[in-house]
């Protein structure tokens, strides 16, 4: 790396070893001042945008074990998933460890994901935790069991089980799933309705 591109990356950002591997392939600078007060680093494509968060959480897990982690849920962390699975299922692999380390993280050091603390921000409430389309379900299939965190850490929403009484189930509550919204602004009418 020559000084001026030592020059162009530091800038006075600190920023990761991943971070300035990504920054070192893009043809935009992290921040063009004065104007510019948050530096961001463009990345070609959604895909690319995808790998880049990747290495950058390995590398932060790495700096970080037994850290609090909460993870976004949707279609929006696809290629995050995508390629974090490729490099913790492939770590020991010869052509992963290259990339690794192109991306700027050390392959000696394998992320101790079991370490890690899981925190569930947001669950569609009042949806079974089994459905396929619950925050919940979703966690436990991608983040949980594919990056092999450990459950006894993480801190989940399981909708089956709030406020709830004992022996209740949601469909108890929301007969055929039916949520009556106008409850948030008008009185109850009878006693199921106060419940």
């Amino acid at each position: 790396m020559t000084q001026e591109e030592k020059k162009r990356l530091d800038n006075g950002l600190h920023l990761s070893r991943t971070e300035q591997s990504a920054l070192a392939k893009s043809s935009f600078e992290a921040i063009y001042q004065p104007t510019e007060k948050i530096p961001a680093i463009v990345v070609e494509s959604f895909p690319e945008l995808g790998k880049f968060a990747a290495v950058r959480f390995l590398e932060w897990v790495q700096q970080n074990p037994g850290g609090v982690i909460s993870l976004p849920t949707g279609k929006t962390p696809e290629f995050f998933i995508k390629w974090v699975k490729h490099f913790l299922h492939g770590w020991d692999k010869p052509g992963i460890q290259k990339e690794l380390e192109e991306a700027g993280i050390d392959p000696a050091v394998k992320p101790d994901m079991k370490s890690l603390y899981f925190v569930q921000i947001d669950e569609f409430y009042p949806m079974d935790s089994t459905q396929a389309n619950s925050f919940y379900y979703y966690v436990n299939k991608y983040y949980i069991n594919e990056f092999a965190l450990d459950p006894k850490r993480a801190m989940l929403i399981d909708a089956s089980k709030i406020g709830l009484r004992e022996n209740e189930r949601l469909s108890d509550i929301w007969p055929e799933g039916n949520v009556d919204l106008t409850l948030r602004y008008r009185h109850t009418k009878d006693p199921f309705e106060y419940r």
